[in-house]
């Protein structure tokens, strides 16, 4: 029998993964030479300890930890006879007895209530057992993987909980933060093709708002630390090399970016004290080599483990090598489950059954899930359930009708967009606040109390956009040839770049078919009339608020935000390497990646070149340039050379062709400006 095919089920076992389990808690502990099993938590109370016989013991340990018959090595090799009979020794060892008795009362009891029964496996006072198939234990009565049936997930724990404040669902969409490092030396991981499976295999749910997918880049420690506290993040997705320890590190190693991309092996202990932020992942998948393993003398030496121990809520890890294809499987089912608002625990047997049923069937069994549990029922949520009826948004009130939901949200799109025609088609250009500028221009240094970020009163954002933050930019000075101009009125500028879901949450549709369907990567293949539509959308939502595309000379003005070097950072090209996305061929990166500058603007240099409207009081060679449909844009894009992303590069193209690397950054008229 093929492991992949449905198992039989066992008695009144249900089709359907339940949404809520009871806990039962199984402690394996070594005492001498010897191991013993007790149920230390269950519905139907604890147990005695029962000693696990000596043979059986030595029939799965035999062969080591990594070398085992039960280990699927190489990937997607395993033998299903070896894997079953390992679990059925294992079963046959451990569940005898009180400790069998208190499993199938436990079972039965949960199935009457309508839950499923999660068997925790507390392993931290025997190490040695951590190498064990538990993942695999074969239940006789039932044929069938305890692990492979639909209502009794298998899960790895401690019985050490950690001092932390437990984390409520958060709400749709499900945030996934990629690390994806790739340090020079170091042997090429298929990781950039992995992640862009995943990303396919979400599309759908990215572009219906359930996913949102973005990375860190570079992938140092330091930058998830300062992204962990930008915002929230439900998932962090780790594909990197790993080793269970390197150079007297404890707690394993994974291999991030270091200086100049140099290999940076981080221990557990290490990425542990990045993810404590306020944002802390609630779930951390680490698809690398030895996730899941740990020293043989200390269970909480590992991985895996040590982010257990250190608060995070849930860690999947391989216990050994996996294919990548498999890895794409498992981790897009996963997250097509925890989008939906199942528990960590069903969608862990969501996606091993969908594991179980692919070409990589073989290798259903790899993925171990580590979870810190503090209460007595229920399950781990990371996201509330979704409401199919989409109440509280377009299309509320009508069903559940894919196609009804269809039609109004085309509906109002539409509806929209001919308000927004309306007002644009009755409404002049946006004047400007300044004089004309010529290139290059040099701002005069302001004062540093002109370099605090804007209060949220004076420059809030727009609703419905998730991406849009707005920075104060008080009046100053530039001087142009010589000429010293003033801008004499303060407005509000985007930090970041439009987004692509904050397109889509304005013009409301989504038009990129794109390999990633990133709805973080900036909006591009923009005309400067597509970007005043866009304006005059948010216009008739927030009447006077007067959303505008930028003049060259704000744009540049609030860009630089005092400096007066070719870069907001100072002179040397080279140093943009971590300051914006420019003479990289990689392709866009989420907006705000970037280090900001002065004023809080994120990747003023490259990812997308941003469009701004020409000045008021135009030179002849401006005028004979707009007269023609030229536009101009500003800070380069990710295929630029570097030099072509500073300050004096300005590029100027024909507006009435779309073009690909063509984005925008926003301003608006503040609602109040503080008086110093």
């Amino acid at each position: 029998m093929d492991h992949g095919s449905a198992p039989a089920a066992s008695p009144g076992a249900p089709k359907r993964v339940p949404e809520r389990f009871g806990r039962f808690v199984l402690s394996i502990e070594k005492v001498g030479e010897s191991y013993r099993a007790r149920v230390a938590d269950s519905p139907q109370g604890k147990s005695q300890a029962v000693s696990l016989a000596p043979a059986a013991v030595s029939t799965i340990a035999a062969a080591g930890p990594h070398r085992g018959s039960w280990e699927l090595s190489p990937p997607g090799g395993g033998d299903r006879q070896s894997l079953e009979q390992a679990g059925d020794a294992l079963f046959q060892a451990v569940f005898t007895d009180d400790v069998a008795t208190a499993f199938r009362t436990s079972l039965d009891g949960m199935r009457r209530r309508g839950w499923g029964l999660c068997v925790h496996i507390q392993l931290d006072g025997a190490p040695g057992a951590v190498h064990w198939p538990w993942e695999a234990l074969w239940d006789r009565e039932a044929r069938a993987f305890l692990a492979d049936i639909s209502d009794v997930p298998v899960v790895r724990s401690f019985s050490v909980k950690p001092q932390v404040t437990a984390v409520g669902p958060g709400s749709t969409p499900l945030q996934i933060l990629g690390m994806l490092p790739r340090p020079q030396g170091s042997v090429a991981l298929s990781g950039d093709r992995e992640w862009r499976a995943i990303e396919e295999h979400l599309g759908d749910l990215v572009e219906g708002g359930r996913v949102a997918i973005e990375r860190v880049e570079p992938a140092t420690l330091g930058n998830l630390g300062r992204r962990l506290e930008e915002g929230p993040c439900d998932v962090l997705h780790v594909i990197a090399h790993g080793q269970p320890g390197v150079g007297g590190l404890a707690a394993g190693a994974v291999e991030l970016e270091g200086e100049s991309r140099a290999p940076d092996w981080v221990s557990g202990t290490e990425l542990s004290r990045a993810l404590e932020r306020p944002s802390t992942p609630r779930l951390v998948v680490l698809s690398s080599c030895y996730g899941a393993a740990s020293a043989p003398h200390d269970a909480f030496d590992g991985l895996a483990q040590q982010l257990i121990t250190r608060g995070v809520p849930a860690v999947v890890a391989m216990r050994t090598r996996i294919r990548d294809k498999a890895a794409v499987t498992f981790a897009s089912a996963l997250y097509r489950h925890l989008s939906r608002g199942r528990s960590v625990e069903a969608a862990m047997i969501e996606a091993r059954r969908e594991l179980g049923l692919s070409k990589d069937r073989a290798e259903w069994s790899i993925p171990v899930l580590y979870l810190r549990k503090d209460d007595e029922d229920g399950s781990t949520q990371l996201l509330a359930p979704v409401v199919e009826d989409g109440a509280g948004g377009w299309g509320a009130g009508l069903g559940k009708s894919r196609a009804a939901r269809w039609v109004a949200a085309v509906v109002a799109a539409a509806a929209l967009g001919w308000f927004g025609w309306a007002r644009l088609a009755s409404s002049p250009s946006p004047p400007s606040s300044v004089p004309p500028m010529s290139v290059p221009a040099r701002l005069v240094p302001v004062t540093p109390e002109s370099v605090t970020p804007a209060p949220s009163e004076a420059c809030p954002a727009p609703s419905g956009v998730r991406d849009m933050e707005f920075a104060l930019i008080e009046p100053g000075t530039v001087e142009i040839e010589g000429q010293t101009l003033t801008v004499e009125k303060a407005y509000c500028t985007a930090k970041k770049e439009l987004s692509r879901r904050d397109y889509k949450a304005i013009y409301g549709h989504y038009p990129w078919r794109d390999g990633g369907r990133n709805p973080l990567w900036p909006a591009s293949n923009m005309t400067v009339a597509e970007a005043r539509e866009g304006a005059a959308l948010l216009n008739v939502r927030e009447p006077g608020a007067n959303y505008r595309v930028p003049t060259r000379i704000q744009w540049e003005f609030a860009a630089r935000a005092g400096a007066t070097t070719r870069f907001f950072f100072g002179d040397d090209a080279a140093e943009l390497s971590t300051r914006g996305r420019c003479g990289d061929d990689r392709g866009f990166t989420n907006v705000g990646s970037y280090p900001p500058n002065a004023w809080g603007l994120h990747d003023v240099h490259g990812n997308v070149a941003e469009l701004v409207e020409w000045d008021a009081e135009l030179t002849a060679e401006a005028r004979q340039a707009q007269s023609e449909n030229k536009i101009q844009r500003m800070g380069g894009h990710f295929e630029n050379a570097l030099d072509n992303c500073s300050f004096d590069a300005v590029s100027t193209i024909d507006d009435r062709r779309k073009d690909g690397e063509s984005g925008l950054r926003l301003i608006r008229d503040p609602v109040s400006v503080p008086q110093s």
